[in-house]
């Protein structure tokens, strides 16, 4: 059958290619997600995950991430493990299994708990050999078993069957799903002997909208469900096992370029555009906690910007003497009841002057690179000796909308080629290996 099945391919592959480009016109008019590609479901301890693909990865038929299968699965694993959880999407329509070791390899594995990976089916729309696509797979396999760090989990997520998508539905979608069923055949028998990888079919949704299968946010609640289910348990344990975990962060701590970075006047000039919605953020922290000030912060090698401020006059500091160097070492908000007890603030002269900084919280933000590079905070010059989770919980999600709107800012510039020498960020990397022939 294998045999026949290649042969088949052989023979139609130029008639499936010319096919699949023709249907593919279909979804031009479809909508995608814009803005960051990330998603968040508020809580402790958060969990990280990557998303790695095509097809449901790339979130057709919705506006945002938030709804598409990011912020599905975020929250589906919130509801199973209770704490918080944070999704990167690394996804253009156009991946293919040859595009997994690159991004796999040039990941930051040691950011993230779990990859999800969902490729297959532009392979079979554009008949990739079983060959190259057991070589395509082998290859990303031992790129992770190379790189993987304890307690990461990677999930291979099947392609789902190519005549249930009413675009594709005659032509060579028979044959296509022949090969889906090969291909994940194959990536099953390959990531049988790996303890760190799981693969998981994943089901048709039941009618996508119309006649283009216009996909809904429940089709992606859907699929959510199916992968937060298989994620939940590896999450738990790893969570569970305490050195592992330390471990884990302590890896992360020393990734991060928690000594600012070093083309901080680039971005803070980046966010002037911004400014107008990073001043409305910081105010609603200072406003949520009941704070006099608040601030968002870039840290650069040796200064700390203040690019956006509420009750503060100062522009920016030393870098010795900020609060949110130390914030972004940590996995969650940093919470300073009263400095001058702390032996990591006591002599600071932010604490020591008069009516100095007692209190602060601060929650790290991070940049499309996957940098730590700044934070917004809260300060007080009064003493506090609760912090409630609703405090924290409000700050967390003020930092998420003031990171999606940096990003934003990020993303704008780029697009209009205002900072032509600013450093690529991961997805633009990511995109290049993406254009690269499977």
């Amino acid at each position: 059958m294998s045999v026949l099945l290649a042969a088949a391919v052989f023979i139609a592959r130029p008639f499936m290619r010319l096919w699949a480009s023709w249907r593919q016109q279909d979804l031009s008019w479809m909508p995608r997600p814009t803005g960051a590609p990330h998603a968040v479901a508020d809580g402790p301890s958060a969990d990280r995950i990557l998303i790695v693909g095509s097809g449901p990865a790339v979130g057709w038929g919705v506006a945002s991430h938030d709804l598409a299968l990011a912020g599905s699965l975020a929250r589906a694993l919130r509801s199973l493990t209770g704490r918080g959880v944070i999704v990167d999407v690394i996804a253009t329509p156009q991946m293919t299994s040859a595009n997994l070791a690159p991004i796999i390899g040039g990941a930051r594995l040691s950011d993230y708990d779990a990859i999800v990976t969902t490729v297959g089916i532009n392979d079979a729309l554009t008949g990739t050999s079983m060959r190259a696509w057991r070589r395509n797979m082998h290859l990303a396999l031992e790129v992770w078993r190379n790189r993987v760090a304890q307690g990461n989990l990677l999930l291979l997520v099947g392609a789902t069957s190519i005549t249930t998508i009413p675009t594709f539905v005659g032509g060579g979608g028979w044959l296509a799903d022949l090969l889906v069923r090969r291909f994940n055949d194959i990536t099953d028998r390959l990531a049988d002997p790996l303890p760190t990888v799981r693969t998981l079919p994943l089901p048709a949704v039941p009618s996508p909208e119309g006649a283009s299968g216009r996909h809904t946010p429940a089709d992606y609640a859907s699929w959510a469900a199916v992968i937060a289910h298989e994620l939940a348990a590896p999450l738990d344990l790893a969570y569970s096992e305490h050195d592992s975990i330390e471990g884990r962060r302590r890896m992360r701590a020393v990734d991060r370029m928690t000594s600012g970075i070093a083309d901080a006047p680039e971005l803070v000039k980046r966010l002037h555009g911004a400014q107008a919605s990073l001043d409305k953020i910081v105010t609603m922290a200072a406003a949520a906690l009941h704070a006099p000030t608040a601030v968002l912060t870039v840290l650069g090698p040796d200064r700390q910007w203040h690019v956006a401020r509420y009750g503060l006059d100062l522009e920016g500091v030393p870098l010795e003497q900020s609060f949110c160097a130390i914030a972004v070492r940590n996995e969650e908000t940093l919470v300073v009841p009263d400095a001058p007890h702390d032996p990591r603030f006591a002599d600071n002269p932010l604490v020591t002057m008069v009516d100095g900084i007692r209190y602060y919280a601060g929650m790290p933000l991070q940049d499309p690179q996957g940098r730590y590079f700044g934070a917004l905070c809260v300060v007080d010059s009064r003493p506090r000796n609760v912090t409630t989770p609703t405090d924290l919980s409000v700050l967390r999600k003020l930092a998420t909308a003031a990171q999606s709107t940096i990003w934003g800012a990020i993303f704008s510039e780029g697009a209009r080629g205002g900072h032509q020498d600013a450093p690529a960020s991961s997805l633009e990397k990511s995109a290049e290996l993406l254009a690269t022939p499977a």
